[in-house]
């Protein structure tokens, strides 16, 4: 399903080493999208629902930032008119890209995209 996020869904199927429609190639990333979904539902309620805490995953920085932003997005031919694509990127700080340059970037950086509802969005980062 990694072709089909980079590329659109007629050329990841041109690009596949045996013959497939564009229609199977959207409708095995929609299923791998919808096995995702439901396995962070599946996290998120273990957490936020049950109150049970992942012992010993990540590891321990002194500070962690999470920035965040949105857009709205006029939908065509669906029920809602609009919906807000929000972003979040989570980092440990910054470092300089190498020892003598002015340039910084992002130390160990997660990104999450998402069309969900604000509390599940958050809930999710």
């Amino acid at each position: 399903m990694l072709l089909a996020s980079r590329h659109p869904f007629r050329e990841a199927s041109r690009l596949l080493a045996w013959k497939v429609s564009h229609a199977s190639v959207h409708a095995w990333t929609w299923r791998a999208g919808d096995a995702c979904r439901r396995h962070l539902a599946g996290l998120r309620h273990r957490v936020f629902g049950l109150g049970r805490v992942f012992e010993g995953v990540g590891r321990r920085v002194a500070a962690l930032f999470c920035e965040a932003d949105g857009v709205v997005i006029r939908l065509q031919r669906e029920a809602r008119c609009v919906v807000e694509a929000k972003l979040a990127i989570v980092h440990a700080g910054w470092e300089r890209v190498h020892p003598s340059s002015s340039a910084f970037r992002l130390k160990d950086k997660l990104v999450y995209a998402s069309i969900q509802e604000a509390e599940a969005f958050w809930e999710s980062v």
